[in-house]
Parts: structure tokens; C-alpha cells; sequence
């Protein structure tokens, strides 16, 4: 069934490979190689990751793709011409982990489109937006706002989704102004930009970030003063996307073959970059990680969310709590083929971090899209109605299909809110994992089924049915798929939700 006779494409034992992530997704019956989904008209629809000083490299994500039988992709690449982006040793490989998550799982009749810049996430989106096929009147002038933006001619029917694996904490984009804090000028631009944008039905996901619960001393800038969340992800008009990771108990690592269960992704030293130089392990400089989430101390809670974060926090402000939901950022990781930085040698790599959850999350939406257009119903969007993203994501009716994460926390470096020392899981909503990891075929039948259209997908298999639940949780682990190769290069989060 494997189309490759390399082991790690496929295995489900030690690292998550891109032929499991795009059975993950439903895109086949046991045959890697069909389209995802499969039947059906699909309306096309756009799919656009943004980077910041980083360009993809394109052998290595196609060595990965191709390499485990999977077709490979030809994104459309936009340099920003006004910030031309220049090369960014800490966010190293994030763009290459992005496309191969992205593409392992692309939807039939999508176009994936990377936009790279060497300005700030304003100029990110601005670029992302016109990739969408939207229209901006008001752009670029520099400290202006696209109040006037709308969808222009080459706009996708389908739809468009924008996968954003960057971000800072709140407290750095934002001050104090007349007793109340505001985001500084350039963030208030962004957040404008996403406001036009999710009026248009555009779905911006946002990783969570990789520090935790806050307090990450950055390089250049002062540590935090107390938990904060990141932004863009605290945006009203983002889903934010925490991290998960796989254990046999609270504490205990994972192992091939057992029971796992779904987790906080939480590391001392997760291999990401050292920009939290406040954060040590037995007296030694460490890189730690763990999914980031909060409470911003900038926007309201957005209406989706607010009786039910209200339930969960009783005791504090009415304000938007991120995640909204969580995917896999940690153990067993994610398979990348890739050079090896010290030795120069081709090998498999162990990605990890929430620049990983928040593009399997874009695919996973992206491919429910092409189901109901392939039965003629409307896309998840961002404009509000029955079908908007946040409404499914919280909506009671739904809830079966997402798995609730109810173990572990998010607090890496002790600073405290209300008493709280980071946030921990528990049953519903939380400030670790949201609403918990969607598993997107399951949720995809309840979209179809609410239509009263039939059922969208035919039963799984035995095997299927440990494939589709990778991202999710709560399954034995298929133990007949093969083993992975012993030798990898070393965990590593290439990316940095950090400033």
C-alpha cells in the first residue's frame, strides 16, 4: 500500500511521514497517489503560505514528497518587491515544512502560492491578500489600511486560506494609550488588513506560537511581564492553532507501537532556536517549546467563543482566548528530507512546532472545502453564517468532531496571571488547545450531514482508520506499518512565532 520502499513515507511509529499526513486528511482508500478528495466537481480554491526572510527550498520539499510516492508541487513563489526578503538563520527550513505539510495533502483543484518578505506581517498579508485575488485600494502605501478591499475577478470560488506560522508576543505589538493598551501602528495595520479579509470570507490560521504561555526573554527585547499570547494569532479574525503531541501518560514519552494519547506539546528543549535565553535545563541554555496560548489584553472575545470561554474562565475578562483549536506540534514530529546543516549529508529530519499544526490545519479545511463543493454546499469561510470557520470550530453541534484535548500545560518560564502559572488542559475549551484537534473527515461527514446531503465519505478501513486519527488522538498506533529508519538528523522547529 506504501508507494515508497522508504520506510519513514509511510510509518506511523516514530515520525509522522507525508504519505500518513495525506491519509490523514482522507485523500484515499489505501492508494497515496489518489487526488484528495476524489469524486465529484471541485471548485477551485487557493491555498497561500506566508513567509518572512525565508525561501522555500524547492529540491528539498520535492525530494520529501516525491520520495515517498507523493506527486510533487510547483507553487507560485512571490518575492515582495517594495521589502525584498533576505535570508533569516533562525526561521531556517520553516518555509520547507510548510509546503511539504501543506502539499502532502493538497486538495484537488487547489493552487498553492508562497508569498516571502523582508517587511513585517502587514506586508505578509498584503501580498497573501492579492494572492487570494483580492482587491486593495487603499495598498501599499505605508501607514495606511486597506479600508477598501474587495474580491477581485481572479478571487476562487472555492475560496481562499492563508497558513501564517509566524508571530510575536502580544505585549510587544501593543501599549498603553488613554489607560487602554492598543496595538502598535503596524500591527493595528495588520489587524485592519485581517478584518477586510475575513469580511471577504478569507480564512487566515495563525500558529499559536512555540513559547508556551509567555515570558520568552527575546533577543533585543525585554521578557514579557506576564502570560501573554502571541499575535496575529490572538487576532479576533484568526484561528488560532495550538500544539499537540503524543504520550503514553501525562509525563511518559511516546512508544512505537502502545496506546497514545493526545497531549499539551510541551519540551524543555524542543530544538527550536535559542531566542529565549531566560529558559535553562540543569543550569544549561535550552530551546524549549510548547504550544502557545492565552489571553489577549488587546481584543474582545469574538462572539463565536464567548459563552463558552466565559464557562471555562469564569473569573476572567470577556476577551478572545486563544487557541481555538490544536494539532500535532510535537512527538512523533513531522518527516523532512532535508540537508543536514553539520555534515552537508541528505537525510530524513524531525520537524516539530506549531508551524507544522497551523498548515495541517489549513490543509484539513482546505480539504473538507473540496468535499462540500463536490456536493455542491458552500465552503467554511470567515464571513459569518452557519459556515463560518469559528462557528463550526465552537458550534455544540460539531463537537463530536474534534478530539478534546484534557492533559498537560503550556507554562515554560513561571510568570504568573490571576495566580495562574501557565495554562493547563482541561475538559472543553482551555487555553492550550482550544477546542481540541479537529479530525477533518469526521467533520466534514457532519458538514454534509447537517445538508441533509448523504453521507460524504465511505466507512475506513482498519488501516485507514489509525491513518486518519494520527492528528487527532486516542488510537492504538498501526503496529504492522514499517519501522523507521533508525539514524534522523536531530528534532528541530525551524520556525519562531517570536519576535
Amino acid at each position: 500500500m506504501c508507494p515508497s520502499t522508504t520506510p519513514i513515507c509511510c510509518a506511523y511509529e516514530a515520525i509522522l511521514g507525508p504519505g500518513s499526513l495525506r491519509i490523514s486528511y482522507r485523500c484515499s482508500d489505501g492508494n497515496y497517489n489518489v487526488e484528495c478528495p476524489s469524486g465529484g466537481t471541485h471548485l477551485g480554491h487557493a491555498i497561500v503560505s506566508i513567509e518572512e526572510n525565508n525561501p522555500p527550498n524547492m529540491t528539498a520539499i520535492n525530494n520529501t514528497l516525491t520520495g515517498c510516492g507523493l506527486p510533487s508541487i510547483n507553487p507560485t513563489i512571490v518575492n515582495d518587491p517594495q521589502n525584498p526578503p533576505g535570508p533569516s538563520p533562525d526561521n531556517n527550513g520553516e518555509p520547507d515544512l510548510d509546503l511539504v505539510v501543506l502539499g502532502a495533502a493538497l486538495p484537488k483543484n487547489a493552487s498553492l502560492a508562497l508569498v516571502n518578505t523582508g517587511g513585517d506581517i502587514f506586508d505578509a498579508l498584503q501580498l497573501a491578500a492579492q494572492q487570494c485575488g483580492v482587491i486593495l485600494s487603499n495598498d501599499p502605501a505605508p501607514g495606511t489600511t486597506s479600508s477598501s478591499a474587495s474580491r477581485g475577478p481572479n478571487f476562487p470560488s472555492g475560496g481562499c486560506i492563508i497558513s501564517v506560522s509566524y508571530g510575536s508576543p502580544e505585549q510587544f505589538d501593543s501599549t498603553m494609550v488613554g489607560g487602554q493598551n492598543v496595538l502598535v501602528s503596524n500591527s493595528q495595520e495588520a489587524s485592519d488588513l485581517l478584518a477586510d479579509l475575513a469580511d471577504l470570507g478569507v480564512i487566515v490560521v495563525v500558529a499559536a506560537g512555540d513559547t508556551g504561555s509567555g515570558g520568552c526573554l527575546s533577543t533585543g527585547q525585554s521578557t514579557a511581564t506576564g502570560l501573554t499570547p502571541t499575535y496575529p494569532a490572538s487576532d479576533p479574525s484568526a484561528l488560532a492553532v495550538g500544539g499537540t503531541q503524543w504520550a503514553t501518560s501525562a509525563n511518559g514519552p511516546y512508544q512505537p507501537g502502545v496506546n497514545y494519547t493526545p497531549i499539551v506539546w510541551k519540551s524543555a528543549n524542543a530544538g527550536a532556536s535559542s531566542r529565549c535565553s531566560n529558559f535553562q535545563v540543569n543550569g544549561q541554555p535550552a530551546s524549549p517549546g510548547a504550544g502557545g496560548g492565552g489571553i489577549s489584553s488587546v481584543f474582545p472575545a469574538i462572539s463565536a467563543q464567548e459563552s463558552i470561554t466565559a464557562q471555562a474562565y469564569p473569573t476572567f475578562p470577556r476577551n478572545r482566548m486563544v487557541p481555538d483549536v490544536a494539532a500535532l506540534a510535537g512527538t512523533p514530529g513531522y518527516a523532512m528530507f532535508m540537508t543536514n546543516p553539520q555534515t552537508g549529508q541528505l537525510g530524513w529530519s524531525v520537524d516539530a512546532g506549531t508551524s507544522a499544526a497551523a498548515p495541517s490545519v489549513a490543509a484539513g479545511i482546505a480539504n473538507i472545502n473540496a468535499i462540500l463543493s463536490a456536493r455542491g454546499l458552500g465552503p467554511i469561510s470567515n464571513g459569518g453564517g452557519t459556515l463560518d470557520v469559528h462557528t463550526v470550530m465552537y458550534s455544540p453541534a460539531y463537537q463530536s468532531s474534534l478530539t478534546d484535548i484534557t492533559i498537560g500545560d503550556n507554562s515554560l518560564f513561571g510568570l504568573t496571571m490571576n495566580g495562574i502559572v501557565g495554562w493547563s488542559a482541561m475538559t472543553g475549551f482551555d487555553m492550550t488547545s482550544g477546542m481540541g484537534v479537529p479530525n477533518f473527515g469526521v467533520l466534514a461527514n457532519a458538514l454534509v450531514g447537517s445538508s441533509g446531503r448523504s453521507a460524504a465519505l465511505a466507512p475506513l478501513s482498519s488501516h485507514q482508520t489509525s491513518s486518519v486519527q494520527l492528528l487527532g488522538g486516542g488510537v492504538r498506533l498501526d503496529t504492522s506499518a514499517p519501522s523507521t529508519p533508525a539514524q534522523l538528523l536531530p528534532v528541530q522547529s525551524p520556525k519562531a512565532n517570536a519576535a
